[in-house]
């Protein structure tokens, strides 16, 4: 008895000296997962554990560490390319079981116990009996769970179960210490990259040398393996790859068979490689996370990161300040390479869309007659050609025809506006006459858009924001026109102007798009078909559903709002249920199918 408390002071010794170690989350669990193995190890006994961390973000145990190693991808019964792979839901199996109800679980007969769940990616067959304790938090916040098997049924006692109950609050320690320490650091890389940046920004290197520089540093802050830096180019009415790493032949090798001939790995922009890469990553890497270059209200281009293991929320947040940072370093290096230019309007958006020093940005929307005390909407255009074959040199020619023309209607309807020209669009504060004068701007901006389309092939889709009345609500007001623009021309298509009021629940399923758990709601199984059938018959049966199921099933007034006769209607609905399988009359609750028409919906426009 003795000797085993020796031992047990000295396991717990172990790990209380390994959570005090300065180790990585997965160094921890890796030697965490040992240390249990060790303390099994006296009995005798061929056992197996098992280190599960809980991921709130896809609401999944997920494994980081086992001492029973998995079957590899070269196993073809149960193929897995990572121990990550394996995720349990709460209430899944013995171990999901015990999480959900926060209590240790002792089962001599697995493969007799109902809640039983055969890890496909682990051999468990020669198993018999488990001991799994949660892992919880001192506020019994769930934070993981410790799973351990043994080959000899009716096995855990009273003992192996203090063992496991005695570590996991230790644990629990340790991981919550970590990840406060991961955040701190997460923080310190964001100011190490600010500082690099400006160092940087203050060099006479070239551009495309810089914008790489940039490259490698975001690989290095973000734990990527690729990273892009695309601008848009106003000159020619396109986006350019202008930064790259790892280093350019190195990105290209990996995708050679796919280009053919290697392009000149020095041309950053150069068309071909661009759009290989683009098909080619997302194949090569498991995650991807991109984020906007946005100076102010203008859309310079994005930043494009690649890896095999998922972004959290946080490393998305850390990429979108990046991705700040560096647009308006691209702003300051515009600037540098044309000193003797300044740009008030440039500036006074920039310092709106920032909310800070609203007494220069007063001072300077005084200069350009514009009374920030008076209502205003901000504005945010994109333009596109009708025709994606139009050459680069003619596009640039009508988007710029199309901007001044917009600038003129709006300065004849609207005096002491300011709109200007931005990246592939335009940008500006219209003012308004009164709060409520948002909708009838609306009509006049749609009727420029209808002229702009009819005489230059040009589409022109515009965000407002909700009405402004002093510079501290222009910050939101960017943010506002931008959502906007994207979930506006996401439902109703490009060649639209919709206010943010208009939005609605339609906003929250714009955020919801890209999740991709939402790929799974069977709503959205369902509608798969009419998606392939509408993209291959380039029909409008998705459409005609939402119109539909937005008009509350009344037939006459969708098929008025379609322009197309009832027996029309009638057969596309048809259709849709032939293809879904859903009966319309028989379904009572419309609501998450409509939803999941708009999630479709947004999905193809994005596509």
């Amino acid at each position: 008895m003795l000797r085993r408390s020796e031992r047990m002071l000295r396991i717990l010794t172990d790990m209380i000296v390994t959570g005090g170690a300065n180790l990585g989350l997965q160094a921890l669990l890796e030697r965490a997962c040992s240390i249990i193995d060790e303390a099994y190890e006296p009995y005798g006994i061929t056992h197996g554990a098992a280190l599960y961390v809980w991921d709130p973000e896809i609401e999944r145990l997920v494994a980081r560490a086992a001492t029973h190693a998995p079957r590899r991808a070269g196993d073809a019964r149960t193929p897995i390319k990572e121990l990550s792979d394996i995720q349990l839901r709460l209430g899944q199996g013995i171990t999901g079981w015990a999480a959900e109800r926060r209590e240790t679980v002792v089962v001599g007969d697995i493969w007799g116990d109902p809640r039983w769940f055969d890890v496909p990616a682990f051999d468990e067959a020669p198993y018999k009996s488990t001991v799994v304790a949660p892992i919880l938090s001192a506020e019994q916040e769930l934070i993981g769970a410790i799973s351990v098997v043994t080959k000899v049924g009716d096995y855990f006692t009273d003992e192996h179960v203090r063992v496991v109950e005695q570590l996991s609050p230790l644990l629990a320690v340790a991981i919550t210490r970590i990840a406060r320490d991961e955040e701190l650091a997460r923080r310190a890389k964001v100011l190490s990259f600010l500082g690099e940046w400006c160092g940087r920004l203050v060099s006479p290197r070239p551009v495309g040398e810089l914008l790489d520089s940039v490259a490698a540093l975001t690989n290095e802050v973000t734990a990527s393996e690729t990273c892009l830096v695309v601008v848009y180019d106003r000159a020619e009415g396109r986006f350019v790859l202008r930064g790259m790493a790892p280093a350019r032949a190195e990105v290209i090798a990996g995708i050679a068979d796919r280009l053919g001939a290697l392009p000149d790995v020095d041309t950053a922009g150069h068309d071909h490689l661009f759009r290989e890469l683009a098909l080619a990553l997302p194949e090569r890497y498991a995650e991807a996370a991109s984020a906007p270059l946005l100076a102010g209200a203008e859309h310079l281009g994005f930043l494009s990161c690649y890896r095999h293991r998922r972004y959290s929320a946080a490393d998305r947040d850390l990429l979108a300040v990046i991705a700040g940072q560096l647009a308006l370093g691209l702003v300051t290096l515009g600037q540098r390479d044309a000193p003797g230019e300044r740009d008030d309007a440039a500036q006074l958006l920039g310092l709106l869309a920032s909310g800070r020093d609203r007494a220069t940005a007063t001072s300077i929307a005084g200069s350009l007659g514009l009374d920030l005390a008076r209502p205003h909407v901000l504005v945010q255009g994109r333009f596109s050609p009708l025709d994606s074959r139009t050459a680069p040199g003619e596009i640039a020619d009508r988007f710029a025809r199309a901007a001044k023309f917009l600038v003129r209607e709006v300065e004849a309807g609207n005096p002491r506006s300011l709109i200007r020209e931005s990246a592939g669009g335009v940008v500006g504060l219209i003012a308004l006459g009164s709060l409520s004068g948002g909708p009838a701007l609306q009509r006049r901006l749609q009727a420029s858009a209808d002229a702009i389309a009819e005489r230059w092939g040009v589409t022109l889709s515009l965000g407002l924001s909700t009405p402004c009345r002093g510079p501290g609500e222009y910050a939101d007001a960017h943010r506002e026109a931008a959502e906007a623009l994207e979930v506006g021309s996401g439902l109703r298509g490009e060649g639209q102007a919709v206010r943010f009021e208009e939005l609605g629940p339609d906003l929250y399923l714009f955020r919801m798009a890209d999740d991709p758990r939402t790929r799974r709601d069977p709503w959205v199984r369902a509608l798969s078909p009419v998606v392939d059938y509408d993209r291959t018959r380039r029909s409008a049966l998705l459409a005609t559903l939402d119109a539909y199921l937005a008009g509350r099933g009344n037939a006459a007034l969708t098929a008025e709002q379609l322009g197309v006769h009832r027996n029309t209607l009638r057969q596309r609905l048809a259709k849709v249920e032939e293809l879904t399988g859903i009966v319309l009359a028989e379904t009572h609750d419309w609501l998450p199918l409509h939803f999941a028409v708009k999630l479709a919906r947004m999905r193809e426009r994005d596509q």
